[in-house]
């Protein structure tokens, strides 16, 4: 008895693609803007602390 081997249609490729690319933003997103708070309060600390250094 023979089984008929299923094949990926480029449909269901495309549909599985879409799906990793929510899924990854979803995910990554977050993140980033996370890591965009940091920086941003990492650069006003250094400023800070630059401007402190050069003009006592």
């Amino acid at each position: 008895m023979k089984r008929r081997a299923s094949e990926w249609s480029p449909i269901y490729l495309v549909l599985v693609v879409a799906i990793a690319l929510v899924l990854l933003i979803t995910l990554v997103k977050p993140m980033f803007r996370g890591a965009q708070a940091s920086a941003a309060s990492n650069l006003d600390t250094a400023q800070s602390l630059a401007k402190s250094a050069l003009f006592p």
